[in-house]
């Protein structure tokens, strides 16, 4: 089990921030699930994704997005992982509305989004506000590794 050994009183730390999350956290735990960076069910790191222009008065901007993961199953868009620091609720409000916008969006179209905060993992589909699962990382390791 990968996080069996992680030091989780970390999170507290105030500068155990997303991007630490994202390398000591989540990575480990999608290389545990099978998850790589080839085959059918890779991860895509960082992916800029075009969102439709925007105006601003009368002035078109192109925006790019950014999402954390999608992680592909069977070289099939499956779900959208976003990382956020411990401290970032995960649960609703605007990380999850940031997260739900990745994957719908149209170079994705995804049925499932996720956010993790060190603390926990909270998947939502697509079609629902409420979560789907919502995984007590700290206290529960040893029951997520059992998902796969």
């Amino acid at each position: 089990m990968t996080l069996e050994n992680f030091d989780f009183s970390v999170l507290d730390n105030s500068e155990f921030l997303e991007d630490s999350v994202r390398e000591e956290i989540i990575t480990p735990i999608l290389h545990e699930l099978g998850y790589s960076a080839t085959g059918q069910n890779k991860i895509v790191r960082s992916k800029s994704l075009t969102h439709p222009f925007v105006y601003i008065g009368t002035i078109q901007r192109k925006i790019n997005i950014i999402p954390d993961y999608v992680l592909y199953v069977n070289n099939e868009p499956a779900i959208v992982l976003d990382a956020k620091a411990p401290n970032e609720n995960i649960n609703s409000g605007a990380n999850v509305e940031q997260a739900f916008s990745y994957a719908i969006h149209k170079e994705i179209r995804a049925w499932l989004y996720g956010l993790c905060n060190g603390r926990k993992l909270t998947i939502f589909s697509i079609s629902d506000y409420e979560s789907i699962a919502d995984i007590d990382l700290v206290n529960r390791v040893g029951d997520m590794m059992k998902i796969k």
